[in-house]
């Protein structure tokens, strides 16, 4: 690894998502080869991506558009083709309905609230995510990965839930309250100044409700930390608001999520997002979501030189329920996310990534729980 390269790992240490327990990955090379087919169409498509919505940039920032009104308009002008199938129109998170499979209320590390489905009846339930990324953009942050096909990066998680409480009657106000607490480890093969490719990672513990009148809260602390960060334990405590009426047909899920950093990280955070999902196969299952986001930073969340950073992201994400013969309900998703960054965001971190203001990213994930 060059000097050059080296110091740009480091000094990146200071905005990474961190942590303490190292879990050993196997061998990057055999899961690159088992990834070759996915990067081929991702490379084929990126190019033709990236020019088209610089080009759309580049318009804006000629015709005097802030960076803020940029961010909505480039990010509204990528979802109106996908919007305009028919199948959107009547768009929702489709719940698995498999005979033995029970819904449970979970809380995730980066805040939000989700109904997951297993075969367990019980009120304990495990869940964990083996997932491949192309570049780790948190929230609009660098997170030590270059937004690079020739590196990957790698999560593994494990997550435990209790159901405190899962009430089915009509007259209930409260229906479902559960814990959750996990873990997430991140791995890379780009160059980090640590020889097991092990890079971050994250704790968290959450508390999940959901209501008669369909809505969803949650309140999540997690706290990221790694040996190479001043200071050590980077830490934030995010409320969410979700509106899902009974997963029916034609609902959106429009949530919105307030994060707060504690201890002696800084800054705050408002996030909104939708999150249309319909099926593309019944007989098989298999359902497409496109997540959209606007988030805006304050008081240095993205950066010291960020006083305040806006952002947008959009995803297209296919789902797949895989009948395996192990225990538990698994999970096969892949997909794209455009995140789009203001100048601030941008300037705050420029040093050592060199993304710019439009990052794409390509993702496979397997996921189980039960």
């Amino acid at each position: 690894m060059g000097i050059q390269a080296k110091m740009k790992t480091e000094n990146s240490m200071k905005h990474l998502r961190t942590g303490q327990f190292i879990l050993y990955f196997p061998d990057n090379k055999r899961i690159r080869h088992s990834t070759q087919l996915l990067l081929g169409l991702w490379r084929a498509g990126k190019q033709t991506l990236n020019q088209s919505l610089l080009s759309l940039s580049r318009y804006f920032r000629n015709q005097g558009v802030p960076g803020q009104a940029m961010v909505i308009v480039l990010v509204l002008a990528s979802v109106t083709p996908a919007f305009s199938q028919k199948e959107i129109a009547a768009a929702s998170r489709v719940e698995d309905k498999k005979k033995g499979n029970t819904p449970f209320l979970q809380a995730n590390s980066v805040g939000d609230v989700l109904w997951t489905s297993s075969p367990n009846p019980g009120p304990f339930h495990l869940d964990g995510v083996l997932s491949l990324w192309t570049s780790d953009y948190f929230r609009a942050r660098y997170g030590g990965v270059p937004a690079d096909l020739d590196y990957l990066s790698y999560r593994l998680s494990l997550g435990v839930t209790y159901e405190l409480l899962r009430n089915n009657t009509d007259q209930a106000s409260l229906k479902a309250l559960a814990v959750s607490v996990g873990i997430n480890n991140y791995f890379t093969d780009s160059p980090v100044p640590d020889e097991d490719s092990w890079y971050t990672s994250d704790r968290y513990v959450g508390l999940a409700a959901a209501f008669s009148n369909a809505f969803h809260a949650g309140l999540t602390y997690t706290a990221y930390k790694n040996p190479y960060s001043q200071p050590g334990t980077l830490q934030d405590i995010a409320l969410l608001l979700l509106y899902a009426p009974n997963n029916r047909l034609g609902s959106i899920q429009p949530q919105i999520k307030l994060v707060k950093a504690v201890g002696q990280s800084t800054g705050s955070l408002i996030q909104t997002q939708i999150t249309p999902v319909f099926k593309l196969v019944d007989s098989l299952s298999l359902t497409l979501s496109v997540p959209i986001s606007l988030g805006v930073g304050f008081n240095g969340y993205h950066g010291s030189g960020a006083a305040e950073g806006y952002y947008a992201e959009l995803g297209i994400l296919g789902s797949l329920p895989l009948d395996l013969k192990l225990p538990g309900r698994w999970i096969l998703t892949a997909g794209t996310f455009v995140t789009l960054r203001d100048d601030s965001i941008v300037s705050a971190t420029e040093k050592y990534d060199d993304a710019g203001h439009i990052v794409p990213t390509g993702l496979v994930t397997l996921s189980f729980a039960y």
